[in-house]
C-alpha cells in the first residue's frame, strides 16, 4: 500500500483519501469503541455507505468491518474494482450472499467475531433479519453511538474541504445571487437560478441526510410560505414544488415587494456539507418593517452568542438553553425556532459528511461539545402574517469559541428592490 494512491491506475488522484488519513479515522473510531462498546465487542460492523466512506475514501455499497486490532475489510456486492482504485486499504473483496461475509473475512487476516457492533438505524430491517440469518453464530450489538461520534470531530483534512464549502456558499448566497435576484420572481425561480449558481461554483449535486442520499439545494420560502407548515425536523416553513417533493420553491409563490425571503440551502464539496440560511427583504432598508428588524437582529444577536459558547467541554444543552432565554429576554419568543406547530427546541446541529450530525443542540441533547467538531448554528423567527427571518452558518468548535467556516461575514438583512 502507498499513501496517497500514487499507483498508476490513478495517476496519484488529488480527489483521494491518503492512506495516512484513513489510518487517523480507524484509530479515532477504535477509541471511541473502547470507550463505549463492551469487551465482548470485537468490533465493528458498518453498513451505511457515508460510514464505510469515512472509514475506507470510498463510497461502497456493502459493508466494512473494522475489529479492534487489524486492518479494516471492505466486502462489496457490486463495484470492487472501483472500491480498490479509490481505497488504499489491502483488503477490498466481493460477496454474493451475506453467508460468504464470515470466510471473507477471515481470508483477510480479521475474522468476525462472536459479538459484533452495528448502527442498527443504518439497515432496513429485512436488510437487517436476512444478515442475522446468515451470521447464526454472530450476536449483533448496538453501535450507532460509535459511528456518530466517530465523524463529529473533524481532522484537518475534513475542515480544509469544509471551509471551501462554506466559502463557495457564501458566496453564492451573498454575493452571486444580488446580481440577478429581485422581487417579481416565483420561488421556484429563484431556488432554479440558486441551482445554477451553486453548480457553476462547484457543488457536488448530492446533499447526503442521516443515512440516505438526497439530491436536492434546500429551500425558499417567500413571505406567509415561512411559516408553511411543515413535518421534517426543522423550523423553517416552505411550501416546495410540489406535496410529493416539498423542497426547493413553489412554482405558484411570488416574491413580492415588502416581503421577507428566507433561503435556506446546503453545499457540497468532495462530500463535505455547509448549511446556509440568508434572508433577503424586497425594498430598500428604510421600508423594512420594524417587527422585521427586530426578529432579523435578534437572530443575529443568538448567532453570536451561541458561537461564542462553541467551546470543548460545553454542553450542547447549555448553547440551546442559552438561545432560549436571549429569545426571551429580547421578546421574540413567540415565532422563536418555528411558528405554532412548527417549533422544535433546538438552535443548531453537527455537520460534515451528511447535512445533520452529532451533536444535537437541543432540549434533549446530553452531548458535551469538543474540540473540532462542526455546528450550523440556525436561529430563525417565525413571524405572524409575515414569514421567516433567520440566518445560519456553520462554525468549528475551539478553544476561543466557534469559528466560523464561512470566513468574515456578518449575517446582515440583504435588501433587494
Amino acid at each position: 500500500m502507498t499513501d496517497g494512491h500514487e499507483g498508476p491506475a490513478c495517476g496519484g488522484d488529488r480527489r483521494l483519501v491518503p492512506l495516512s488519513e484513513l489510518q487517523m479515522r480507524v484509530e479515532r473510531c477504535r477509541r471511541i469503541m473502547d470507550a463505549m462498546l463492551p469487551d465482548e465487542a470485537g468490533g465493528l460492523l458498518c453498513t451505511a455507505r457515508a460510514d464505510i466512506y469515512y472509514l475506507t475514501g470510498t463510497l461502497a455499497n456493502g459493508l466494512c468491518w473494522l475489529p479492534r486490532e487489524g486492518e479494516p475489510v471492505l466486502l462489496v456486492r457490486k463495484g470492487a474494482e472501483r472500491c480498490r482504485l479509490e481505497s488504499p486499504w489491502t483488503h477490498v473483496g466481493s460477496y454474493a450472499s451475506f453467508g460468504e461475509v464470515e470466510a471473507l473475512c477471515a481470508d483477510a487476516g480479521s475474522p468476525l467475531t462472536s459479538c459484533v457492533a452495528v448502527d442498527k438505524r443504518a439497515m432496513p430491517w429485512n436488510t437487517a433479519l436476512l444478515l442475522q440469518a446468515r451470521l447464526p453464530g454472530v450476536c449483533f450489538l448496538e453501535g450507532g453511538g460509535v459511528t456518530t461520534r466517530m465523524r463529529a470531530v473533524k481532522t484537518g483534512y475534513e475542515l480544509e474541504r469544509m471551509r471551501r464549502a462554506a466559502s463557495l456558499h457564501r458566496h453564492v448566497l451573498t454575493e452571486a445571487a444580488l446580481r440577478w435576484l429581485h422581487p417579481g420572481m416565483t420561488e421556484r425561480g429563484i431556488a432554479h437560478a440558486l441551482w445554477d449558481d451553486s453548480l457553476a461554483c462547484g457543488h457536488g449535486g448530492q446533499t447526503r441526510v442521516t443515512h440516505g442520499e438526497a439530491p436536492f439545494l434546500g429551500s425558499v420560502s417567500a413571505g406567509v410560505s415561512g411559516n408553511y407548515p411543515v413535518s421534517s425536523i426543522s423550523p423553517t416553513g416552505a411550501q416546495g414544488e410540489h406535496p410529493a417533493m416539498p423542497v426547493m420553491g413553489y412554482a405558484g409563490q411570488v416574491w413580492l415587494s415588502g416581503q421577507p425571503l428566507l433561503v435556506d440551502t446546503a453545499f457540497v464539496t468532495e462530500g463535505y456539507h455547509s448549511d446556509m440560511t440568508v434572508t433577503f427583504w424586497a425594498g430598500s432598508p428604510a421600508s423594512v418593517p420594524d417587527s422585521v428588524r427586530r426578529c432579523h437582529d435578534a437572530c443575529v444577536c443568538i448567532l453570536r452568542r451561541c458561537a461564542a459558547m462553541l467551546r470543548p467541554g460545553v454542553a450542547a444543552v447549555e448553547v440551546w438553553r442559552e438561545a432560549a432565554r436571549m429569545a426571551a429576554a429580547l421578546h421574540v419568543t413567540e415565532g422563536f425556532m418555528g411558528l405554532g406547530g412548527n417549533y422544535i427546541p433546538f438552535i443548531g446541529h453537527g455537520i460534515g459528511l451528511a447535512m445533520e450530525e452529532w451533536p444535537a443542540l437541543a432540549s434533549a441533547s446530553d452531548m458535551l461539545l469538543e474540540l473540532d467538531m462542526t455546528i450550523a448554528l440556525e436561529p430563525k423567527i417565525g413571524i405572524p402574517g409575515m414569514g421567516m427571518v433567520g440566518c445560519e452558518g456553520v462554525f468549528r468548535v475551539s478553544e476561543q469559541g466557534g469559528e466560523a467556516l464561512y470566513g468574515d461575514w456578518t449575517p446582515e438583512l440583504l435588501c433587494c428592490s
